[in-house]
């Protein structure tokens, strides 16, 4: 058996080669499907599916504080409310705190800001992680002078000790203060983000933990056994309500909000991933159909083959091996070229995700591993499809009444359409409406672009270099230093030749990073106390970012450390005020790094949308430097060209000012502005790709229906002919069917994609997922191309010679 077998592989490699465009398209079909669903499902598993480095994750949950009504999610808590939650809540059995720290290296050659994260001494014991290399944090170690210790990442440790174990105990420089290295983290764990290159000890003292009115705590807690998500909601939700009436003028709208640890690493991404991999299932849908409907046309074009076989003594299970060889032929060469196409879209699907960032909820994609037990998967599932559709129709060809049609005087023709086989019509309706399905996803994703891309920023990017300076603190500790720094910076960034403009802020637009602060009108009440963006910007930071002045005046000379607090508002913020009431000189009661002060607005500026296009504007607060202080700087540089060019003369402006400081986050505006579109962009670009995929191999597999219905009823359209039919009568008779199928398949797939596309109302902006435009355009493109792919096999059917056909009769 094995013999004939391996004879049979041999006599289907040589047949096959003598149907090229069937070998070549069913091969196509097969490796286009394989390659789309392996590579996404790669990158879902890489994110998604992949299990957590801890202890039990599913039962660890991240927890933060959540304003409905201001559009506020996922803000840390203060440390109060953790103490109250630690107090208050029985479903968890431990819970640990961070926050974040930008650290400055120094000492190690060139300087280099860090992105670190305190932890509370039990943070890593409730993951249930230990470092790969030395100790963990002691119970209730606090950094205290004279005994400050550091947790590396693993990357960390290999850039700067090439991943020596000599670099346990040895001491780093971080912000001036020496630091002693105790332990290694492992290479998977890279908490909260794959940017985070170390870990410090953080321990509330007794006066932090009473505070309130500032919110910074990452928190997690770990659900007991036997407690549910939903039992740890329950009382979160009591405990917001007591804080709301407890602590109105803090809390009021404030509610706590939790979700699974996963959802940390990749919130932002989840949606795109489960709707692309659906996107690929139903590619691979369209390709089986596909692949049954070439193979059921040749099986049924062997019919005659098979029933001379069947006459001539040989068995069934001779046909059936045959078959079954040549779909195994045909599915090793699909899966195996599908498995190379996989391979390469890994290499380039990443590229399209930018996961450098900071703070950004997007896992690390630089690289997707091709999982073998996914290729392999994808190998064994392309096998089995290519013998159920290759031997299904099979079955039924080699029945005694088949075989005595197949040698009887009607196979030499036959007026019944092959088209009205309802297997058949059936593999086309799903082509058709699965096509819809992904054309119209892409449509909606287009078109969310093209309003996204008519969206005003509230800023001008082109031709603005950015670049960030995180000052060590114990060196620049007050306004004065960090005034001192920015006057001798921003002078030599103005004279180089090319740049037009130069200011400074603490957080760029689109960077990634945010900083808020609590604030209320002075005429208002503490229980009406709002949230609003916290900026810190030089004098000519609104000119160079081309930021409209609305009403008032900018930040100058008046506005110098020791002089009345002054701040800028934003238009969002300005329409807090009674309707008719100037905001100019009125005045907010907001905190810099303390305790609030009322300070006097002298300015309006636009709205910027800080989070890209598709973000509303959020109230927000300006502070001059001269006056509050932080020791995050931002540069911005308008140029008059290429503004990357001017990237060294920059940094050599900084340099020259403090050989210390690391500079890092350089970019232009546009490479941000194309950053934050860049999920959407994926998005549309893939499922594009998915879409017309499917559409061609929808009119691949209509046209090879219609030709091959064309051959099986050319005695019929000879007789029509012959007895005066019009070729436009033949036309129709021809291309009816195929119409029909197509407006079967349309109608199913508007109805399927009207349920499906609310799965992409997260990623589209300003359009609705049941759009009439866009189903209307898809399914006059799919009804064009369909014709299109009927009309060629029609027109052949003209050609048919009615004086042949009858002289055969």
């Amino acid at each position: 058996m094995v013999g004939h077998f391996v004879q049979e592989v041999k006599t289907s490699v040589r047949s096959l080669s003598r149907t090229p465009v069937f070998c070549v398209s069913a091969i196509l079909t097969l490796a286009l499907g394989c390659a789309a669903t392996t590579a996404i499902f790669s990158i879902l598993n890489a994110t998604l599916l992949k299990p957590l480095p801890y202890v039990s994750p599913q039962q660890i949950v991240d927890i933060s504080d959540c304003n409905p009504a201001q559009n506020i999610k996922g803000v840390g808590l203060s440390p109060g409310e953790y103490v109250d939650l630690k107090a208050a809540t029985t479903a968890f059995s431990d819970m640990a705190y961070s926050t974040d720290q930008a650290y400055t290296l120094t000492g190690m050659g060139e300087p280099e800001t860090l992105i670190g994260y305190q932890l509370s001494t039990n943070f890593l014991p409730l993951l249930g992680v230990k470092p790969l290399r030395g100790r963990e944090f002691l119970p209730d170690q606090g950094q205290t002078e004279g005994n400050q210790v550091v947790l590396l990442s693993y990357g960390l440790w290999q850039r700067r000790f090439g991943g020596s174990e000599s670099a346990i105990g040895k001491s780093i420089t971080l912000e001036g203060v020496p630091y002693t290295i105790i332990g290694v983290m492992p290479r998977d764990f890279n908490h909260p983000s794959p940017t985070t290159d170390v870990w410090t000890p953080m321990k509330l003292g007794g006066d932090a933990a009473d505070a309130r009115n500032i919110r910074f705590l990452h928190v997690v807690g770990r659900l007991k056994l036997g407690a549910t998500l939903a039992q740890a909601d329950a009382q979160l939700s009591a405990l917001s309500g007591r804080l709301q009436k407890s602590h109105p003028e803090i809390n009021s709208g404030w509610q706590f909000s939790e979700r699974p640890i996963r959802e940390v690493y990749v919130g932002d991404i989840k949606t795109l991933l489960l709707v692309l991999q659906a996107a690929a299932l139903f590619l691979l849908v369209i390709a089986c159909a596909n692949l049954a409907n070439l193979l059921l046309a040749r099986a049924i074009a062997q019919q005659r083959q098979f029933a001379i076989r069947m006459a001539l003594g040989g068995g069934a299970s001779a046909v059936f091996i045959k078959v079954a060889a040549e779909a195994l032929v045909l599915s090793f060469a699909g899966a195996v070229l599908g498995v190379a196409l996989a391979y390469w879209s890994l290499t380039i699907l990443p590229t399209l995700v930018p996961s450098d960032i900071i703070n950004l909820a997007l896992p690390s994609l630089k690289n997707v591993p091709l999982n073998g037990w996914i290729m392999s998967g994808s190998v064994l599932v392309c096998t089995l499809i290519s013998l159920l559709v290759g031997v299904f129709p099979v079955r039924r060809s080699l029945t005694p009444n088949c075989v005595r049609e197949a040698l009887g005087e009607g196979s030499r023709g036959s007026s019944r359409s092959v088209s009205r086989n309802p297997i058949r019509s059936g593999l086309i309706i799903t082509e058709v409406a699965l096509s819809l399905l992904l054309l119209i996803c892409s449509g909606l994703m287009l078109r969310s672009m093209l309003r996204l891309q008519d969206r005003t920023l509230g800023f001008e990017p082109t031709n603005v270099l950015t670049m960030r300076i995180v000052v060590p603190m114990n060196q620049y500790a007050n306004v004065g230093s960090v005034s001192k720094l920015l006057d001798q910076v921003l002078p030599k960034m103005a004279a180089i030749p090319g740049v037009k403009d130069v200011g400074a802020t603490n957080i760029m637009p689109l960077s990634g990073l945010a900083t808020r602060r609590p604030f209320r009108l002075e005429s208002a009440t503490a229980r009406d106390q709002k949230q609003a963006n916290f900026r810190v910007v030089t004098p000519d930071y609104f000119k160079t970012m081309r930021i409209r002045m609305v009403k008032g005046r900018g930040f100058d000379g008046r506005d110098r450390d020791g002089a009345p607090d002054t701040i800028i508002i934003n238009e969002t913020l300005a329409r807090l005020f009674p309707p008719g009431d100037d905001p100019i000189g009125k005045r907010i009661i907001v905190a810099d790094l303390g305790t609030p002060t009322s300070k006097e607005i002298v300015g309006v500026v636009g709205d910027v949308r800080d989070e890209g296009e598709a973000s509303d504007p959020q109230l927000a607060i300006y502070r001059p430097f001269s006056q509050a202080y932080c020791p995050i700087i931002s540069f911005a540089l308008k140029t008059g060209s290429d503004p990357l060019s001017l990237t060294h003369p920059a940094e050599a402006a900084v340099w020259d000012a403090d050989k210390d400081l690391p500079i890092n986050a350089v970019s232009s505006m546009n490479q941000l502005v194309s950053e934050s579109l860049a999920l959407r962009n994926l998005a549309m670009t893939i499922l594009t790709v998915f879409g017309i995929a499917g559409l061609l191999l929808a009119a691949l597999g209509l046209y090879g229906l219609i030709s091959y219905d064309v051959s099986q009823r050319s005695h019929e359209i000879g007789l029509r002919s012959a007895l005066g039919a019009q070729k436009s009568h033949i036309l129709w008779v021809v291309m009816r069917r195929a119409l029909i199928l197509v407006g079967m398949g349309e109608i199913v797939g508007v109805l399927v994609s009207l349920l499906a596309t609310k799965s992409l109302a997260a990623l589209l902006f300003g359009i609705r997922p049941t759009d009439i435009a866009t189903f209307f355009s898809v399914c006059v493109l799919i009804a064009a191309v369909a014709a299109s792919a009927s009309l060629l096999p029609s027109l052949r059917a003209l050609r048919v010679e009615p004086a042949q056909i009858l002289h055969e009769e």
